[in-house]
């Protein structure tokens, strides 16, 4: 697939040469230069070149925008057949919510799981293994309709094998993903105070994500932890779990 047949100076990417689209991670200081997900999108609602696009809904934007750069180029390739309803998926603030929880959801119990899953898959953290598998367990049975307060404790739990399992792999001076690891981390600790993020206006609940990912970034650069996949098998139902969390996303309309 080549973007080679399509023309950059249009005011509008057409539906037309939207399969002949590739995608790429990062953001773009223009066309030519290339495209994330969020910046097509712009594209084919008429709009200036950002990946911060006016048409979309900001939680399934900025979760296309960081699913976009952490996995793949087949990844991304899902992601282009998904351009044309993030591009009508502005709602209102009700509806904004609804997706915040349901992503929120998914990430505790559908995400977060295999990543913990993912851990299991370093042969020096063997010892480790069935924690970290009753730890996933833990998190796979949080039901949808639970209240966020009881999402807390198996949170926790989960977090503090995580911790063990992270500082056992820095012991032994492996190599970990880096982006596994701050997405793990960063799930864990919004899963810890999701009920107070969703209580705040959502602009100040993004604000605050952005600071905690900042936080967590740096901490786990000090750790020297770097990007690679542990395990094929693992690494495609952690993709299939971040389109299907961003597929219920769009389903959930006015």
């Amino acid at each position: 697939m080549t973007n080679a047949r399509i023309d950059f100076d249009a005011p509008k990417l057409s539906l037309d040469a939207l399969p002949q689209l590739k995608l790429a991670a990062g953001g773009h200081g223009n066309r030519e230069d290339g495209l994330c997900v969020m910046e097509a999108v712009a594209w084919l609602a008429g709009e200036e070149h950002s990946d911060h696009p006016d048409c979309a809904c900001p939680t399934i934007a900025a979760w296309a925008r960081r699913t976009n750069d952490a996995l793949g180029q087949p990844y991304r390739d899902a992601l282009r057949d998904r351009i044309l309803r993030i591009a009508g998926s502005k709602a209102s603030l009700e509806v904004e919510r609804k997706r915040i929880r349901e992503l929120a959801w998914r990430a505790v119990a559908r995400i977060i799981p295999v990543r913990i899953e993912i851990l299991t898959a370093v042969p020096q953290l063997s010892e480790l293994k069935d924690e970290l598998l009753q730890a996933a367990e833990i998190m796979r049975g949080i039901g949808r309709n639970e209240p966020i307060a009881s999402w807390r404790a198996p949170a926790q739990q989960a977090r503090a094998t995580v911790l063990k399992a992270l500082a056992r792999a820095l012991d032994l001076d492996l190599d970990l993903d880096l982006d596994l690891a701050r997405a793990l981390a960063l799930d864990l600790a919004r899963a810890l105070d999701l009920d107070l993020a969703l209580a705040l206006a959502l602009a100040l609940a993004r604000a605050r994500a952005r600071a905690l990912d900042l936080a967590l970034d740096l901490a786990l650069a000090l750790a020297r932890a770097r990007a690679r996949a542990l395990d094929l098998a693992l690494a495609e139902r952690l993709k299939a779990e971040c389109l299907a969390a961003l597929d219920a996303m769009l389903d959930i309309a006015e």
